[in-house]
């Protein structure tokens, strides 16, 4: 059975892209008008084309789980998991990433 769980290198880096996506909700790029950049959607983009759909919305929700509890923004888990089911679904159609995630 070939499952990236049981690899130890893909492991690793699916738990450092975890913690790069929780890092890159923590540390924001803040804007005027209360606007923030949050980058951990990166590293979810990146799981979801490493290890495929279920990763990478596990990932997105970890991540997200921190933006609910540090600004209070219970939308924030719906926005980032429908972002990586959205890319998801029109790649197979469409390759590359970065464009479909700026239509998103």
């Amino acid at each position: 059975m070939s499952s990236p769980f049981f690899d130890k290198r893909s492991f690793l880096a699916l738990l450092f892209l975890t913690l790069a996506a929780l890092t890159g909700n923590y540390f924001t790029l803040d804007l005027f008008f209360g606007i923030s950049f949050l980058f951990g959607s990166i590293a979810s983009l990146i799981v979801l084309y490493l290890f495929g759909v279920k990763w990478g919305v596990l990932v997105a929700a970890i991540s997200s789980f921190q933006a609910v509890f540090l600004w209070h923004y219970p939308y924030a888990l719906v926005i980032f998991i429908l972002e990586v089911l959205y890319i998801a679904l029109l790649r197979r159609q469409y390759h590359k990433i970065l464009l479909l995630d700026m239509l998103y």
